[in-house]
């Protein structure tokens, strides 16, 4: 150990200046070319690219990377996800408001050309942020809440007045088209 403790000096000053110096020289170079020309040279295939392609080229990976698995949505966004007939799955998020009161609301979706519903969930909450899953089934004899949908509505039916209190609620809507 001692003894490459001792060599190590002279191995830092030969072999790392080299390659430091290297760098430092290609560094330079590259920074030149595009300073006094403005573009980058890409060396292996000789192509001239602007800054302002590169920038295009980002700004499209960055949507492309965005709706890899799209946010949560009041209007109708893509997933990424496909249906075993391989449609894409679409998903949309609906404000439904409060809940009934041993009803049923009919909220319209606003979606178009829907052929299947793949899914449909979402929550209802209480002023005081009291919140519950949508659909609510119970055994207890407590009420329960439930949700379906067709082509031009959200309908959302309990069978209880002890919803009363939730006054706003979200469904989640994914289907085809």
């Amino acid at each position: 150990m001692k003894r490459i403790l001792q060599e190590l000096p002279v191995w830092f000053s030969k072999g790392f200046s080299v390659g430091l110096g290297f760098t430092f020289a290609i560094s330079i170079t590259s920074l030149l070319a595009v300073t006094i020309s403005g573009t980058i040279n890409l060396f292996s295939s000789g192509d001239v690219v602007s800054a302002s392609k590169i920038n295009e080229n980002f700004a499209s990976l960055k949507t492309a990377i965005e709706s890899i698995n799209p946010a949560y949505n009041t209007s109708e966004v893509v997933t990424d996800q496909v249906w075993i007939d391989g449609k894409p799955i679409y998903r949309k998020v609906v404000n439904t408001g409060a809940l009934p009161n041993n009803t049923t609301n009919n909220i319209a979706h606003g979606i178009t050309g829907m052929s299947n519903v793949i899914r449909i969930y979402g929550f209802a909450k209480t002023a005081a942020s009291q919140y519950i899953p949508m659909p609510y089934p119970t055994s207890s004899g407590g009420g329960s809440l439930t949700l379906d949908a067709d082509t031009t509505n959200i309908n959302i039916f309990t069978n209880s007045a002890g919803f009363i209190g939730y006054t706003t609620s979200y469904v989640v809507l994914e289907y085809t088209k």
